[in-house]
């Protein structure tokens, strides 16, 4: 694989599976990235009951929360 010329920052993508194979993918965040540098790196994630999804930031300290509203 290339490097690609242009950076892009981290992302965090959605996959829905079934049967086992992925089915579809999203984008539900990214960024992190201020020009050409890196303000955080997401490291690890937690899916908890509802629709709070818990990223740990290893660069910047820090552990964000995403959610997202049923039906938007």
């Amino acid at each position: 694989m290339a490097p690609r010329s242009t950076k892009t920052g981290y992302r965090i993508n959605l996959v829905r599976l079934r049967g086992g194979h992925a089915a579809s993918s999203e984008e539900s965040a990214e960024g992190w990235l201020d020009g050409e540098w890196t303000s955080s790196r997401p490291a690890d994630l937690l899916q908890l009951p509802g629709v709070s999804l818990p990223v740990s930031d290893d660069h910047a300290g820090a552990i964000y929360r995403i959610s997202y509203e049923a039906g938007k």
